[in-house]
């Protein structure tokens, strides 16, 4: 290092997102459950999700896990986007650390409820 150069400390790279929700919008009609939702979770993070009765939290939720689909915007997990997945596969894309659950499909889940 030289005379009056400034000391250089090394930054540690920013972990991974694990969640991130870009423009995330859905309707229901001519209700707007999410307008505009953008949302960055790191790998790690502890994730809490507050408001008022009605203000999207459910519905947010639902989309990350593949229940519900996206108007607008985008659903990335591990970097991948999830929001135009088609409901059968997300599941298993969403939820990777679950495979000892059986496998199941939407038909039969409304049927057993």
């Amino acid at each position: 290092m030289t005379a009056g150069a400034p000391e250089r400390t090394e930054v540690a790279p920013a972990p991974a997102l694990d969640i991130a929700l870009v423009g995330i919008r859905k309707t229901y009609g001519d209700v707007v459950a999410v307008d505009g939702i953008d949302l960055e979770v790191r790998h790690g993070e502890f994730f809490t999700m507050l408001g008022p009765s009605g203000s999207g939290k459910t519905t947010t939720l639902r989309l990350i896990a593949g229940f519900e689909q996206p108007d607008a915007g985008q659903i990335l997990l591990g970097g991948e986007d999830v929001a135009a997945a088609r409901p059968t596969s997300a599941t298993s894309t969403r939820l990777p650390g679950l495979r000892a659950l059986p496998a199941h499909d939407r038909g039969r889940d409304v049927e057993y409820a």
